[in-house]
């Protein structure tokens, strides 16, 4: 009886074990994502690319500029569907071109936080200049940081205690 149990058990053990490698290997990462993004808008710079849950799925939730368009659009982790699609253009200005980059604005939000872990990071516009949105953690502070992407300065800075 005892041998049956563990036969049983063992076999039982086996499944799990394959149904879990199953999902996981269907689930696609980050990068995988971005190119999927980057393929329906046709190129283009990512900027912003962040997990997230919607209607009870794990999803990418990516933004993307291509000339005058900013592209939004969240993909599926599990089965890599596009979902809430959507496209709106941006007026050019003369701060257009980017002059720093994403891993610039992190550094330059992590040296003002004092250290931490950046949690998002994107290109948005504010008052028709554009600005890298940072967010970092550090303990349990929460750094909210507008840097100019022209020039590097911090245009807005916030900080709150995560109780």
């Amino acid at each position: 009886m005892k041998k049956n149990l563990f036969k049983i058990f063992c076999g039982t053990s086996v499944i799990v074990l394959l149904l879990t490698s199953a999902v996981s290997a269907a689930a696609i990462t980050e990068k995988r994502a971005q190119q999927i993004a980057l393929s329906k808008t046709s190129g283009g710079t990512v900027i912003k690319s962040k997990l997230e849950r919607d209607d009870g799925r794990q999803v990418y939730d990516i933004e993307i500029i291509n000339k005058n368009n900013k592209y939004s659009m969240d993909i599926g982790v599990n089965d890599s569907r596009i979902y809430d699609y959507e496209v709106k253009t941006i007026a050019p200005t003369s701060s257009t071109n980017t002059q720093i980059t994403a891993e610039k604005a992190k550094q330059i939000a992590i040296s003002k936080a004092g250290g931490g872990y950046v949690t998002s990071v994107k290109l948005d516009y504010e008052r028709g200049v554009r600005v890298w949105e940072v967010e970092i953690k550090n303990g349990r502070w929460e750094h909210d940081l507008d840097i100019n992407a022209a020039t590097g300065a911090i245009v807005k800075y916030e900080r709150d205690y995560d109780d």
